[in-house]
């Protein structure tokens, strides 16, 4: 079978091109070639066709094939250009070679320009795949650097947020304790701690697409934590869907929070629902895979090792081009109004990418969407259970001294109000210096330090580094609206350190203050 072959030719003699023409089909090109012999003919032609190549002899009446080469270079610079002459020196090939002729060829030996427009051909086509993965990988850069942009904005806006819904929700729990439920006045602080606690669970999305969600990982069989699910999930998207289950045998332990696990599969599940119109399939499947470097060049978040694959797909709507770009931003949605946060893949998103994994996905309008995370197989050490529950048998204190630092009036306040509620004795500091003053003039020891972690002069953790120098038992609880790199590694929390999350309910506050207090 021929190969078609757009050639133009610089050739002034008809002979010396008949010459050409028919080495190159003897050689299995069918070519379309034009034939010109001056400037003018030659800036006229480059435009007209997209060439595969441009063949040129070097000796022709006021020009030569330097010029030529100049001329193709400045018109169409990725044109490969071969030299065919009958008489060039040396010393003129070289030269013409290094403006950027690919290949010099005698016109007595025209059984070498077959063999030498292969050997190029076949350079043009490789960097053209060079060029077409380095656009991709940059692509996939430019996202990257894009949501990485959004998260770190994100995670900001949240934790701002959260200290102000600490201070909502608590005067409204205050409100509610103060109050019968029916008094007047009862009914709207329960209204605003409604309110609150939907924003409290906006926020955490948040969070976790910025990966700044608190986690606490374990070692697990990702076959049993969605085997466990899968009532749940079947709920979640209703009679009229099919749920198809595949783990896959011997699947390679991960390590990652289960609740988060949880939140990814019911993510990806709510959009596979709602992208079906009535009846229709969503498929769950596990896989053990080894990304090797190859796979790795075209995939900018990638390392090459073993991960294991946890596929979702749907046979459901599909997305267009233009809504692919966009779905793992935060609040972009495609539901009408009311019928979503835009915050679900999003969350999938910075949960993937805190566990050190990444997700990728293919979608097409009208036939479905798969959506395939992988995560880093865990090698080190046998599963792990969950440390069972730690609630304490009760809430209240007993009289105990909590030193409370916070640097926001507002939330010291309130909690330090919550905290004299549920039986303290209170040391309120606005400042770390501050607190270190009330810590060294204290005779009897404070029970329990209670600091935010991000403060001016120093953190939270130096403070507690600081306190204990000259009184080591003393126990401690942070607090954040995230858990900042002082205590946490890309939000997985470090072990021993007792963390609340802001913001905060009375009953989490009391129950994480007991468990400090009462640990052994």
């Amino acid at each position: 079978m021929e190969n078609k072959l757009r050639v133009l030719l610089i050739e002034d003699s008809d002979d010396d091109a008949a010459l050409i023409i028919r080495a190159l089909k003897q050689g299995g090109y069918d070519p379309e070639h034009l034939r010109v012999d001056n400037a003018i003919e030659l800036q006229q032609a480059l435009p007209q066709n997209s060439w595969d190549l441009a063949i040129s002899d070097y000796s022709m009446p006021g020009f030569n094939g330097l010029e030529a080469l100049e001329l193709v270079r400045a018109t169409a610079p990725e044109l490969p250009f071969i030299l065919v002459s009958g008489a060039v020196g040396e010393e003129t090939a070289t030269e013409i070679m290094r403006h950027g002729a690919r290949d010099y060829v005698m016109k007595d030996k025209l059984a070498r320009l077959v063999p030498a427009i292969q050997r190029e051909l076949a350079e043009v086509a490789e960097r053209r795949r060079q060029r077409e993965r380095e656009k991709l990988l940059q692509s996939q850069l430019n996202q990257a650097q894009k949501m990485e942009a959004i998260g770190a904005l994100a995670g900001g806006v949240a934790h701002d947020f959260n200290n102000i819904l600490t201070v909502v929700k608590g005067y409204a729990e205050l409100g509610l304790l103060r109050l019968q439920e029916s008094q007047p006045g009862h009914e709207e602080f329960a209204g605003i701690l409604e309110a609150a606690q939907r924003s409290t669970d906006l926020t955490r999305q948040l969070l976790a697409f910025a990966r700044k969600q608190t986690a606490n990982p374990i070692v697990l069989d990702l076959n049993e934590t969605v085997t466990g699910m899968l009532k749940m999930l079947r709920r979640l998207i209703g009679e009229e869907i099919e749920l198809d289950w595949q783990p896959a045998a011997d699947l390679w332990p991960v390590k990652m929070d289960p609740g988060q696990v949880d939140q990814v599969l019911a993510n990806l599940c709510i959009n596979a629902r709602d992208a079906i119109s009535y009846e229709g399939r969503i498929s769950i499947a596990t896989a053990n895979v080894v990304l090797n470097d190859q796979y790795c060049t075209t995939h900018a978040s990638c390392l090459p090792g073993e991960y294991v694959l946890l596929t979702v797909s749907d046979n459901g709507a599909g997305m267009d081009r233009e809504t692919q770009t966009h779905i793992f931003e935060p609040f972009f949605t495609t539901k009408e109004t009311g019928k979503g946060t835009g915050l679900g893949l999003a969350t999938v998103y910075g949960i993937i990418k805190q566990n050190q994994g990444f997700i990728n996905f293919y979608s097409e309008p009208g036939q479905g969407s798969t959506f395939r995370i992988y995560l880093p197989c865990h090698r080190a050490a046998e599963q792990e259970t969950p440390p069972p529950d730690k609630s304490p048998e009760t809430l209240t204190g007993g009289g105990e001294t909590i030193l409370l630092v916070e640097d926001d009036p507002t939330i010291l306040t309130v909690t330090t109000k919550i905290l004299q509620e549920l039986g303290y004795r209170i040391l309120a500091a606005a400042t770390p210096r501050e607190a270190l003053t009330l810590a060294q003039q204290q005779h009897d020891l404070p029970d329990l330090l209670l600091s935010d972690v991000v403060m001016p002069e120093i953190n939270g953790r130096e403070l507690a580094e600081k306190i204990r120098a000259s009184r080591p038992d003393i126990r401690c609880l942070f607090m954040s609206g995230y858990p900042a790199e002082v205590i946490a590694h890309n939000g997985m929390l470090e072990e021993g350190i007792n963390f609340l999350q802001k913001p905060f309910s009375m009953q989490d506050l009391a129950s994480k203050i007991r468990i400090a207090l009462d640990a052994p």
